[in-house]
């Protein structure tokens, strides 16, 4: 290709961390060079696309790097400085877009002044003296700047250059606006949207707005959407339909012309004063809030607010009359640019703001400062929302102030439910786009429905996690669990585990209640598209009356071809909060973790001595379904569903997400599985392992104990031996019967768990047997790296989407209605919830 795309991102930062590398906005401009460009010449088209005057600004270019080491990939931040650094990036044979990164210096400050706390951020310069624009004779030509100010001040101005460098408000919020009054910006880089226009000069606001800092407003249709969040290295970048905009801007006024007269407010160095210009209202509210809560630490009140005015005064009394303090800012009609005209200067009140709640620090305030941690955390905490502000601004927040705070980052970074419902197909569509193979099933509820589609149910799989699946072992977890958004629904999950006893996500489903009809249609999809028919399948659950029904309904999780187990830790759990009694809860543990028939009847009788209802109670229930030594190896050894309960635990954050965020988590997290697996396997495979490093440790385990035991007798021809246990302190000798031919102990664990005993391990050295060759196939390395021999490939940006082939909404009638004060838990506490250290007694 005698050409290459280049995207160019610049008014921000450069992200590295975790061997990613981002940018904290997005992409200025597209433009396309040649793979033959000299680095002289790209200089030169990156000054003329972005309108930087050479004479007062030079350019430093960088880009990143991607490769795979060790199975990873990599991507590295990489200087473009001469011909040879730009050609080494152009001759990539795998390169189709070069991501390029500018950051611009005045010609006489080449270097981040070193008082700086964060001078190690590249300085990005804002302020321009003239900028270059195409005339129409397509030749590059400057203009001067000074009319456009000179005529909002009294006397002349004398133009400088203001540099402008990321301060801690900036670090989540990453706003950086370059300026241009005769460039035409297109709406997106293609021109195909308007989603990314992110700026209003005359923003009408009224005079309560500033007042009700409390309100939860949602924004209006002709309000600007756009993205000012942070590059996250774990996650790609919020595609563009979950993004909305904040009510205030970044407290800043960079992006401006600056002259000797005029002034700009600076976060780093918080100040107010006449003469100090902003290019909209909402930047110079936000610089007027940052103002009152760091430094005076005082309340304003909003006195005017018109789109062409905006006067504020002190809320503080001071010896029976107002402070003195106070500010007004017009518009000047000449620029499209606030100034502060009149202003009070100091405050000459008595603070008395000693760490109790600010009135203006309201909840777009908080959720800016959120931003970022939302992206990297979904499920950030409120209590560490409220101690993140303490920390930042001094004050002590409102519990409900640092909810709606939270609630407003999430909606900013993640978007609403209905417009994540909205967008949904598209993102479906796009998801089994560029990862072909993608389960996606759909279920409305009304199918006929038109011109909309509501959303009922939905369910997804991804194609390496199904196709991973054959090499596993051959059961399947199934639970669900509660979303925490106004809408009622559930989320459910199937998994299974790997031949390192790792958890591997198998299908996921949205569904509005966990009823029969839900259970049947997430379970059937699961044998039609996962287990495909196959045999020998074990579904675990807990005891949910819509799941044992499905099953019913089910014939691949029903005998010969499956069976369905109970889950031991639910089925003790409903045991004890019958009998209320710990001791029986413990002995219906024990009983139910048995690998010998001898054992567990031991046990039964023990609880039956104890409590004759307890023990009929557990009777009644089918003993396959909850005992192991009664369930004839389908489990292998699997007991609980904690696995699936697991990916719940690492979903929860994902819980108060929208619904096409919550399937994009799914999505990374499934990647992120992959990526570290594969790495950890071929680790193994380069060891020449012959099992996973969970086998290895349990054979190792019983290989040691292995030597305490004596073969009694044995016979050469049906390889069967009677081996005796060696005599351990409290405990008998105990002689098991080992039919290797049969690959069976009457200790129960080979057959059970699928590696060999410790009787097993003894008895073959009589017969010239290796018993690593006696270990099921799924422990082994190779099927460990072919389980993640899959590939997912990334989802590309929104403008490429195809557009769906239905439109999709949600269910109103679904809504919860919420009762006054904090929400309340959805799942009852019973003791499964109980402290670690009590579960540890209880598996002793």
């Amino acid at each position: 290709m005698a050409s290459v795309n280049v995207l160019i991102y610049y008014g921000g930062y450069v992200v590295v961390a975790e061997g990613r590398v981002g940018y904290s906005i997005p992409a200025t401009r597209p433009m396309r060079i040649s793979r033959s460009i000299t680095y002289s010449q790209l200089i030169y088209d990156v000054q003329r696309m972005l309108a930087i005057n050479p004479q007062e600004f030079h350019i430093k270019l960088s880009t990143k790097y991607s490769y795979n080491m060790m199975a990873s990939y990599i991507e590295e931040h990489v200087h473009i400085t001469d011909d040879d650094s730009l050609q080494f990036m152009l001759d990539l044979p795998t390169l189709d877009c070069l991501y390029l990164y500018v950051e611009t210096l005045p010609v006489d400050d080449d270097v981040a002044h070193d008082d700086d706390p964060q001078s190690f951020i590249p300085i990005i310069t804002q302020g321009f003296r003239t900028m270059a624009v195409d005339d129409e004779a397509g030749t590059s030509t400057y203009h001067d700047w000074d009319h456009y100010i000179s005529s909002a001040t009294e006397e002349p101005i004398a133009w400088g250059s203001t540099v402008g460098t990321r301060s801690l408000f900036q670090e989540y919020h990453g706003e950086y606006n370059t300026f241009d009054a005769n460039v035409q910006e297109p709406d997106d880089l293609f021109g195909d949207s308007a989603q990314n226009v992110t700026s209003s000069e005359h923003s009408t606001e009224g005079s309560d707005s500033d007042e009700n800092v409390d309100e939860m407003r949602t924004p209006t249709s002709n309000e600007p959407t756009g993205s000012h969040m942070p590059y996250d290295p774990i996650m790609r970048e919020v595609p563009q339909f979950m993004n909305t905009v904040l009510d205030e801007q970044v407290p800043d006024s960079y992006g401006l012309p600056s002259g000797g007269r005029t002034s700009f407010y600076d976060p780093g160095r918080p100040k107010l004063s006449t003469k100090m210009v902003f290019k909209t209202k909402k930047e110079l509210i936000a610089a007027v809030k940052d103002f009152s809560i760091r430094v005076a630490r005082r309340e304003y009140m909003v006195v005017q607010s018109s789109p062409t005015i905006w006067k504020v005064k002190c809320k503080n009394m001071s010896g029976g009359g107002y402070c003195g303090w106070g500010l007004r800012a017009c518009l000047k009609q000449n620029t499209g640019y606030f100034m502060i005209t009149k202003y009070g200067g100091d405050h000459t009140c008595i603070s008395n703001q000693v760490g109790i709640d600010h009135h203006n620090l309201d909840v777009n305030t908080i959720a800016s400062s959120l931003l970022g941690i939302v992206r990297c955390d979904p499920a950030y905490e409120i209590k560490y929302v409220r101690e993140n502000i303490k920390e930042k601004y001094g004050y002590d927040i409102s519990y409900g102030k640092a909810w709606k705070g939270l609630k407003r980052a999430v909606e900013i970074v993640y978007g609403t439910w209905e417009s994540s419902v909205a967008m949904l197909p598209k993102y479906m569509g796009a998801l089994s786009k560029y990862n072909p193979g993608t389960i996606i099933e759909w279920k409305h509820l009304r199918p006929n429905e038109q011109p909309h589609k509501t959303l009922n149910f939905v369910f997804w799989a991804f194609k390496p996690c199904i196709d991973g699946f054959e090499h596993c072992r051959q059961i399947i977890s199934v639970d669900g669990t509660h979303l925490y958004t106004k809408y009622k629904h559930k989320l459910l999950i199937a998994v299974t585990l790997d031949a390192n006893n790792q958890v591997l996500p198998l299908a996921f489903a949205l569904v509005d209640e966990e009823t029969y009809e839900s259970w049947h249609w997430f379970l059937h999809n699961i044998a039609v598209h996962v287990t495909k028919g196959r045999r020998g399948v074990c579904l675990i659950s807990d005891r949910h009356m819509g799941i044992s029904s499905a099953v019913q309904a089910l014939p691949d999780f029903q005998p010969p071809r499956g069976v369905h187990r109970f889950c031991l830790r639910h089925v003790c759990s409903n045991f004890n909060s019958r009998f209320k009694n710990t001791h029986l809860k413990d002995l219906c543990w024990e009983a139910g973790t048995q690998h010998q028939i001898s054992k567990f009847n031991s046990v039964m009788e023990a609880i039956k001595s104890i409590n004759v209802v307890a023990f009929n109670y557990l009777t009644n229930i089918p003993k396959e379904k909850w005992s192991m030594c009664h369930d004839g190896g389908w489990r292998r050894g699997v007991m609980t569903t904690n696995m699936s309960e697991c990916i719940n635990g690492v979903l929860k954050g994902a819980r108060r997400l929208p619904v096409t965020a919550i399937v994009e988590l799914t999505f990374q997290r499934c990647v992120q599985y992959y990526m570290v697996r594969r790495t950890r396997s071929e680790t193994m495979l380069g060891k020449r392992q012959p099992w996973t490093d969970y086998a290895f440790q349990k054979f190792d385990t019983w290989s040691r104990k292995a030597v305490e035991h004596r073969v009694v007798k044995f016979d050469n021809r049906d390889m069967t031996a009677s081996v005796a246990t060696g005599a351990r302190p409290g405990r008998q000798n105990h002689v098991q019967a080992v039919n290797i031919s049969t690959r069976d102990c009457t200790c129960g664990k080979w057959t059970i768990v699928g590696i060999p005993c410790s009787h097993v391990i003894c008895a073959t050295k009589w017969f010239g047997l290796d018993p690593a060759q006696l270990v099921q196939p799924w422990f082994s390395v190779t099927a460990y790296v072919s389980t993640y021999d899959g590939r997912f490939y990334p989802v590309h940006d929104e403008q490429y989407w195809d557009e769906p082939t239905f439109r999709l909404q949600h269910n109103t009638a679904r809504r919860e209605r919420r009762r006054a004060g904090r929400d309340r838990t959805t799942r009852y506490r019973n003791e499964m919830d109980q402290s670690s250290s009590r579960q540890r007694q209880i598996r002793r």
